[in-house]
């Protein structure tokens, strides 16, 4: 399906920017711990038009009249999503961050296929929803992430077979990488390629530490997978990615070994169930970088650290600068390709209150 077509399919069927309606789980009502983070700060993206253009804003939703990009660089956060350089494709990647006194829920969504943009417009929404109606959420968060992340895919995949239905995901879906960070613990947990990093500072030299794998189809454990259910790893060309394919054929041809949507690549393998890592935060781990993979195409984990560490804890020219050398680089490998570029930056040990 082109993008023209999937814009004929939105005309037929009028988008709605509305919330997902996500239905609590049992042991929590619909006063949950979202509402909770609500009365504090959450910033999140809102869904893009095709007619942005390259390196624009996409434009942010924050919940509190009174807070501002300054002040909430002040607390050491800062969110940076640029549009690319796709003729005639909107913004597809999206985000939220969540914050307290004691807590913050973050996340980065990159969607792909003619609906991508949709599809992480309604998960940004939706996953942190699920999450903190979990029982499970204040006692065990692991439970309750692993469990959201499931829900969430199984969600998106009905809303898109719903008779009001405001996109498709046979071919389209997206990343979702997750941090959640409260107290001296983080936890990560991520399906797809939008990259987790966190900077440590190790004799006293900034160093990056990369917190998520990328999944793609040819690695040992997702190939196995895969190859188990039918599907078939193969590159299109020699300098192209190795995507999924049903045998003999040339579709879907993801190239990613989990996300959500991609109903289409279910049957040959392709997961939701997120790879999970906790972490004891010390004082020597200085900050997070949660990105899309329009960063880390052209940018190693260990570049973002050291530049993001320049700027000396101004967390707003960070993530600037950052998004500016990731422009740069695709502009000096594909003159008229960039993709979208998106950045969330948390500096640890900060009064978030």
């Amino acid at each position: 399906m082109t993008h023209e077509q999937a814009n004929k399919f939105k005309a037929d069927n009028p988008d709605s920017s509305k919330r997902p309606s996500v239905k609590p789980s049992k042991g929590k009502s619909e006063q949950g711990s979202l509402i909770l983070l609500k009365e504090k700060i959450v910033l999140e993206g809102t869904l893009s038009l095709s007619n942005q253009q390259g390196f624009e804003e996409k434009r942010m939703s924050i919940n509190r009249d009174e807070i501002n990009i300054e002040m909430l660089s002040k607390l050491g956060v800062s969110v940076t999503c640029k549009k690319g350089l796709k003729p005639d494709c909107p913004n597809q990647d999206d985000y939220f961050v969540a914050i307290d006194n004691e807590a913050i829920l973050l996340g980065v969504f990159d969607g792909h296929g003619p609906f991508g943009h949709d599809i992480s417009n309604y998960a940004h929404k939706a996953l942190p929803i699920i999450i903190t109606n979990h029982p499970e959420w204040e006692k065990n968060p692991e439970v309750a992430i692993q469990s959201a992340f499931t829900e969430c895919h199984t969600s998106l995949i009905h809303e898109s077979e719903s008779s009001n239905k405001t996109f498709d995901c046979s071919i389209s879906g997206t990343t979702a990488t997750l941090a959640f960070i409260s107290k001296n613990k983080l936890y990560i947990a991520h399906v797809g390629d939008s990259r987790a990093v966190l900077a440590q500072s190790i004799d006293n030299q900034i160093q990056a530490k990369t917190l998520t794998i990328d999944h793609r189809p040819n690695l040992p454990n997702e190939t196995e997978r895969i190859v188990k259910c039918g599907g078939e790893i193969r590159k299109l060309s020699e300098d192209s990615p190795f995507r999924v394919f049903f045998p003999g054929e040339n579709y879907p041809g993801l190239n990613m070994s989990r996300s959500f949507g991609d109903k289409l690549s279910r049957p040959l393998g392709v997961i939701s169930e997120p790879d999970i890592l906790t972490l004891d935060l010390t004082s020597n781990d200085l900050f997070i970088l949660i990105c899309s993979d329009g960063v880390w195409e052209f940018i190693s984990s260990q570049e973002a650290v050291t530049l993001v560490n320049r700027c000396e804890g101004d967390a707003k020219k960070a993530s600037e600068k950052l998004a500016a050398l990731a422009w740069m680089r695709w502009k000096q490998h594909f003159d008229s390709l960039v993709d979208d570029i998106t950045v969330i930056l948390v500096y640890l040990n900060r009064n978030q209150s």
